[in-house]
Formats: structure tokens, C-alpha cells, sequence
């Protein structure tokens, strides 16, 4: 499922939605070592790792559970492996599995339940949505709120004026918002100010912009915040 499907089909606030999501796994079949594969085999007690050694090892035959063999025996040496991602490799082992041979080696035992056996083995769980975060949570869910917001510019001039950004409505995390200042209403340069961090709920933040060059009568500024909660700069 995509994320946008998984968050729509969940209930409560955002984060207990991003909660939600993040215990959220899934198990991924790779690679598994071929010794590991031969230790699935060896475990059965049938006999399968004998035979396919020696149908290996059958110089003047040919056969395709030969090749299969021949195939297998190769990925049992120290540096095999097979990655059952390849779907390949899991028609290998359902071939093998098909062969007369092999099924009469298994009597009783359900090929079905040998290749999961193998399958699981290569398997191994992980999140499924790594480095998701609240904000893709928000987009989805609310994504009026998840767009940044610039603040309508005010004139500004002199050093280190102490002004004042007004929020109407809570930021949906903890965030730090930053500001810019331009002499033409074209170009925006970010400035280094003091009181923008650390933005949560609704209300008065008093900031400044830090000492530095006089800047010019004529001059505004702005602030940019990561949400849109209606927020102003006097």
C-alpha cells in the first residue's frame, strides 16, 4: 500500500497517525547465504543435500535437475548466496522442488512449506515507511496546513528592531521559523534573528533581527514559517 492509502484508511490526531505509521512493517525477501540454505535442506532430514551433491557430480548426464544441482551446489561454497528477490531464483527452487525425484525424497513433507521454510529464512522485517515524518502526515491529511507560509512584509530600517510574529492557531509540531529583509521587494536575503525558534502555540513571539549593518530606510521584512496557521509580523 502507498503511504497516502495507509494514513486515509487511519483515525486520530496527526501524531497519533505518524505513531501508527511508523510501528508499521513489512517482511522483505533478500539474500540469504548459500550455507543457510543448505542448513534449510540438511534440516529436513530427507537426504537432499546427498542428492544433490551427487546428481551434481553425475559426469555424462544431462538433465535439468542437474543443472539445477549443479546450480545449487555452487551457491553451498563459502561466498554463495542466492537473493530470492530475484524472481529467478525462486523459479530455481521451484523447479528443484517439481522435480520427481526430489519429491519422492520428501514423502510426506509439503514442497509448499519447504520453500517457505527457505523463503523465511531470507526474509527479515523492516519498516515500511522509513524516515517518514509528521509533516508527510500533515500533507496528506491537512495539506492546507502543510504549506509554508510567508508573512505579509513590513517596513523595516535601523538595527536590531525589535518586533513582534503573531500566530492564530497552534503550529502542529515544535518549529523554528526565520526571517528575510529586502531593499527592493524583489530580492529577500535571510537574516540571523533572535525569538524565532522553538514556535508552538498560538501567540505573541517577540524576535529581533541580530546587530549588524544599519539596514536602509525603505527596506521590509518578512517571516517564513513550514505551516500556515495565519500568522503576522507588526
Amino acid at each position: 500500500m502507498s503511504l497516502q492509502s495507509v494514513v486515509q484508511s487511519m483515525q486520530g490526531t496527526h501524531s497519533e497517525v505518524l505513531e501508527q505509521v511508523q510501528a508499521r512493517t513489512v517482511t522483505v525477501t533478500g539474500t540469504i547465504p548459500g550455507a543457510q540454505l543448505g542448513a534449510v535442506l540438511l534440516g529436513l532430514g530427507v537426504g537432499l543435500v546427498g542428492f544433490i551433491t551427487d546428481k551434481a557430480a553425475a559426469t555424462g548426464t544431462s538433465s535439468l535437475i542437474r543443472d539445477i544441482c549443479i546450480e545449487l551446489t555452487d551457491r553451498f561454497k563459502p561466498d554463495g548466496e542466492v537473493d530470492f528477490s530475484d524472481s529467478a531464483n525462486v523459479a530455481l527452487i521451484d523447479a528443484f522442488l517439481a522435480d520427481a525425484e526430489v519429491a519422492a525424497l520428501l514423502g510426506q513433507i509439503p514442497a509448499a512449506a519447504v520453500k517457505d521454510a527457505i523463503l523465511a529464512r531470507a526474509s527479515t522485517t523492516q519498516t515500511e515507511f522509513p524516515g517518514v515524518t509528521l509533516r508527510d502526515i500533515i500533507t496528506i491529511r491537512e495539506p492546507a496546513l502543510a504549506q509554508s507560509q510567508t508573512t505579509t512584509p513590513i517596513e523595516f530600517s535601523g538595527i536590531s528592531q525589535i518586533l513582534t510574529l503573531t500566530t492564530s492557531a497552534a503550529m502542529p509540531e515544535v518549529v523554528n521559523a526565520y526571517a528575510e529583509i529586502s531593499h527592493d521587494g524583489q530580492v529577500w536575503q535571510r537574516v540571523a534573528t533572535v525569538g524565532l525558534s522553538g514556535i508552538s502555540a498560538a501567540g505573541q513571539y517577540v524576535f529581533r533581527v541580530n546587530p549588524g549593518p544599519l539596514v536602509k530606510t525603505g527596506a521590509q521584512i518578512r517571516v517564513v514559517l513550514p505551516y500556515t496557521v495565519g500568522a503576522v509580523v507588526v
